[in-house]
């Protein structure tokens, strides 16, 4: 099989002292990089992504929560409403997710139109998942470890954040119905 084509996409908010060094240790592989003004990023290990592409997954996921997966960021507070979040969306969806308030996330371009994304805040993560769960598409979770953050400081806000995350995953339920359940880690 042929190596893939591999577009990164950055989304940034306020890291121009962080983006040189995302850009600098960018996997040789790769064909091209996006950066998106206006959401916020950290850096991961993306081989385990595009493996999983590979492999048959039309949709990848990082999750902090699996085997050799994690955060040097992470606050108490962020993770007690991250999986308390990932719950609700386990039972709603009927899926199985380790983690679902993280954006690190890998697809085949083909499915960007069945993402139907139009989300402009933290929600986008969980929209991601949610709308590539009712697409159908395979989706798959790989372990990520999310560093800590080399400079400024997060604009994530818990509680406003969480409301927006909630209002997604209720939004996205009832505007349309899963199709299958295609996700496996």
């Amino acid at each position: 099989m042929p190596a893939p084509s591999v577009s990164v996409v950055v989304p940034t908010l306020n890291e121009e002292l962080c983006i040189g060094w995302v850009l600098e240790n960018m996997p040789e592989w790769v064909s091209e990089v996006v950066l998106v003004d206006g959401l916020s990023t950290d850096h991961t290990e993306m081989h385990r992504f595009v493996d999983a592409l590979k492999l048959g997954a039309d949709f990848v996921k990082g999750s902090r929560h699996l085997e050799s997966g994690g955060s040097a960021d992470l606050t108490r507070l962020r993770s007690t409403g991250n999986l308390t979040l990932v719950k609700l969306a386990n039972i709603l969806y009927g899926s199985s997710f380790t983690d679902l308030c993280y954006g690190y996330c890998a697809f085949w371009r083909r499915h960007l139109d069945a993402l139907m994304l139009t989300a402009d805040g933290f929600e986008i993560e969980t929209q991601l998942v949610l709308n590539a769960i009712k697409a159908g598409l395979e989706i798959h979770e790989v372990p990520s470890f999310e560093l800590e953050r080399r400079a400024g400081t997060s604009n994530l806000n818990a509680f406003r954040d969480g409301r927006r995350v909630l209002r997604t995953m209720f939004a996205e339920r009832i505007s349309r119905e899963p199709q299958t359940d295609s996700w496996s880690v």
